[in-house]
């Protein structure tokens, strides 16, 4: 597990360095809690620099986002 972990932290060292935060997005589940899905974000916006977070549910059903 330990390693599994460190291998995890690793490449996302290099995509972070590779790519700025504009380029990268992260997907979280509907089936994910609210306290999962806050986490997410947070790693997201404080780890990679992005504010690019999504769920998957608008991607399969877009009738359910908010329009723009």
């Amino acid at each position: 597990m330990e390693e599994a972990l460190g291998y995890a932290a690793l490449r996302l060292r290099e995509l972070s360095r590779k790519y700025s935060g504009r380029e990268m997005a992260v997907f979280v589940s509907p089936r994910m809690t609210n306290e999962e899905i806050y986490l997410a974000q947070k790693f997201a916006r404080v780890a990679l620099k992005t504010h690019n977070v999504t769920s998957f549910s608008q991607l399969a059903n877009p009738d359910t986002s908010a329009p723009t």
